[in-house]
């Protein structure tokens, strides 16, 4: 009686420890996720990849480019679904067949782990894991558009290849997030728009006046350089970002402004001057 108890209960414990390692594995929440330009990805139509850097242990079934090729066309599959063409993995591209983003990134963890622990010892020994980071940068402005990393895990049978297996899910939780971020194409105000043009655009957005006491400093939005002091009704998405003020020799100034959509906000940087530092002097002892 006593050991059929005992079994019980380890049975239920190792059951517990197996829908825990499911969860773990099967999330599909992405690990690190930034937009600092997501207006930009609604104007992508063909993506780039450039091949993606090793940076961490690689212990796989196949070769460096199997996996680069394979996660590449995994991410492709998903963006068609939403009207985006790849161009496949390319190191360079000419000015001819230039695309709209060019997506880096590196394989943090290549690790296929060992099926032998996985089903002799278990409780989470060998897993396989995969962490991937992307990022996609705008070709007509150099802005990145996003920073993404995810990873997966599997402490249970994943098949013949470990490897493809995490990269499969990565690839789908990844795909989700970009074509639900997929939206409206926006590049900003152009200056060449007419009053009537530009007052619509304030009213789908808000606008920011950036101003500094220190002209032609260096102006950035959520850590995308827009260009310098003074800057009249730059176009944003409605909702907190970080302005940053720089310029040389003088302490950077930065504040979370609140846009609010329709209206017009002014930013005023205060950059203080950086007071040289006073050079210390030495006193030689006359010689004896």
């Amino acid at each position: 009686m006593e050991g059929t108890l005992r079994r019980n209960r380890l049975l239920r414990v190792y059951a517990l420890m197996i829908g825990v390692c499911c969860l773990q594995s099967t999330s599909g929440t992405l690990d690190e996720e930034l937009w600092p330009n997501m207006n930009l990805w609604g104007c992508a139509e063909s993506v780039l990849f450039s091949p993606f850097s090793f940076t961490g242990p690689y212990n796989a079934e196949r070769t460096e480019e199997d996996y680069m090729s394979e996660f590449a066309d995994l991410v492709s599959r998903e963006l068609a679904r939403i009207g985006i063409g790849s161009m496949g993995v390319k190191e360079t591209y000419d000015s001819a067949n230039e695309p709209d983003v060019l997506i880096t990134g590196r394989f943090i963890t290549i690790d296929q782990g060992s099926r032998a622990k996985r089903a002799l010892v278990g409780f989470g020994a060998g897993a396989s894991k995969c962490d991937v980071e992307l990022t996609a940068i705008d070709v007509k402005t150099g802005a990145t558009i996003f920073l993404l990393r995810h990873a997966k895990m599997t402490h249970m049978f994943c098949g013949a290849d470990c490897v493809s297996h995490e990269l499969k899910a990565i690839a789908r939780d990844i795909g989700k997030q970009l074509r639900n971020n997929y939206k409206q194409c926006d590049r900003g105000l152009p200056l060449n728009q007419s009053p009537e043009e530009r007052q619509n655009r304030v009213l789908r957005n808000g606008t920011l006046t950036l101003e500094s006491n220190v002209d032609n400093a260096d102006v950035y939005i959520d850590g995308d350089f827009i260009g310098n002091s003074p800057l009249d009704a730059f176009a944003i998405e409605d909702g907190n970002h970080v302005v940053r003020f720089e310029k040389q020799g003088y302490t950077p100034w930065a504040r979370n402004i609140a846009v609010s959509k329709g209206n017009s906000t002014r930013v005023f940087g205060t950059l203080e001057r950086i007071s040289p530092q006073p050079q210390k002097t030495t006193t030689q002892e006359p010689a004896p």
